[in-house]
């Protein structure tokens, strides 16, 4: 018998924190497991030894992907001697797919099962490749209703484990500290408007300037409302602070304190992703704002499927019965939103091309000066989170997902050595 050996493929910030949380709970089954595989700081405090910082090579768009080329294939062909060399028992892949769909190439060939968790939305922007999905995975790991109802029917081994942001914000420890020396230093009747300019630098490049022009509109109409940022790292807030001289601005901006503004915030302002999802478990009301490229906005017409951007949108309508969450076949472009399709939604968004801050900071008003309208706001997100968040501990049920099926796989059989709590894995594969 020899330990268990996982490999994991992590790439974006967000992935690396979500994997490192899957193996905490992993090695609690599996204690004398052992973790390598390609992320972030996260994954490597959890005891993961990352042999490449994918996390550093976080990008977007055509031209950024084929500038780094070179390098993602050199991590793609190590990737797979390791496979071949020493046989992981599992490769566990974490969105980023454009560099993942490569490694998880890799373990089929070489007959390694593929879990995908925390899957790509393909479901919202390029349908076409569930076909890959279904011929290079074993297990897709779900986050939402509806994306394991879509994985399904088009024929992938979909399980629905929950999205782990909403248990991550009930464990998560606030620190009480800098919330009372914030609240402190601020006037009393100050409420807080939160800016999330996003985790990559594209995000913040892109979306800063826009971003301080709403706050500043916001401002100017209600000066008792103090701006915030929550930046991810100290690049991306010396950015914003740049930023801020170039518009004559001053707010205060914090690096590693986004669960704590978050908690404080009476509004947010903040950038498409995953982020929409915590904004939900903190039922902070907020407005979605992603800036790109004329070019590429006109790409996106042509490949989006789903009417709206932010996950908690889809969450929101896909409750409502009778209405859909996707655009009609054989649209060569997204029609514009119905007048109810626009009203279903707890969180407006802009996905635009152009500085979109004039009705940003319009909505951002009205849940700041209206206590009705953001009482309102966050009871129906209250409403949103029970049902959304009804699966339980989605990396419990992951890790015991993973379990189960690798006890049950013909690969390996795999055993629980009750005396030690330890589970091992044979090294002799099924004919």
């Amino acid at each position: 018998m020899t330990r268990p050996l996982f490999f994991f493929s992590a790439g974006e910030p967000s992935g690396d924190i979500h994997a490192a949380q899957l193996i905490l709970e992993l090695r609690r089954r599996f204690p004398r497991a052992e973790f390598t595989g390609y992320g972030g700081p996260e994954m490597e405090k959890a005891g993961c030894r990352v042999l490449v910082l994918m996390t550093e090579l976080a990008v977007m768009w055509l031209g950024r992907v084929l500038w780094h080329l070179p390098t993602f294939l050199r991590h793609i062909r190590r990737a797979g001697a390791f496979f071949r060399e020493h046989r992981p028992d599992a490769v566990i892949l974490v969105d980023y797919p454009g560099f993942n769909w490569q490694i998880a190439k890799q373990a089929k060939k070489a007959g390694i099962p593929v879990y995908y968790y925390m899957p790509p939305q393909i479901w919202g922007w390029a349908q076409h490749r569930v076909k890959k999905m279904k011929r290079l995975t074993d297990h897709v790991l779900c986050c939402f209703p509806f994306e394991q109802k879509w994985l399904a029917e088009h024929g992938c081994h979909a399980y629905l484990t929950g999205h782990p942001f909403f248990e991550e914000v009930r464990k998560r420890t606030l620190d009480d500290s800098f919330m009372t020396d914030f609240r402190r230093n601020i006037q009393q009747d100050n409420k807080l408007l939160l800016l999330l300019p996003g985790s990559r630098n594209q995000e913040v490049a892109m979306n800063t300037r826009d971003m301080l022009h709403a706050a500043g509109r916001v401002v100017a109409q209600t000066p008792t409302v103090l701006p915030v940022i929550a930046a991810f790292k100290e690049s991306h807030a010396e950015r914003v602070r740049q930023e801020m001289r170039r518009q004559g601005l001053d707010f205060p901006v914090f690096v590693g304190r986004t669960p704590e503004l978050m908690a404080m915030a009476s509004a947010a302002l903040a950038v498409s992703g995953s982020v929409s999802v915590e904004l939900l478990a903190r039922t902070c009301p907020t407005v979605i704002y992603y800036r790109v490229g004329k070019f590429p906005l006109l790409l996106s017409r042509f490949f989006r499927c789903v009417k709206y951007i932010t996950l908690t949108n889809l969450l929101a309508v896909d409750r409502v019965q009778g209405e859909s969450l996707f655009f009609k076949r054989g649209l060569i472009a997204p029609a514009q939103l119905t007048d109810r399709e626009r009203s279903l939604t707890l969180f407006p968004e802009y996905l635009t091309a152009v500085d979109a801050s004039l009705p940003v900071a319009n909505t951002l008003v009205i849940w700041l000066t209206d206590e009705t309208a953001s009482a309102a706001c966050r009871c129906a997100l209250r409403d949103l989170l029970q049902s959304a968040d009804a699966q339980g501990d989605p990396v419990v049920n992951t890790a015991d997902y993973i379990m189960r099926t690798l006890e049950e796989s013909p690969r390996e059989q795999w055993r629980t050595q009750s005396e030690t709590g330890t589970h091992c894995a044979s090294t002799t594969d099924s004919p």
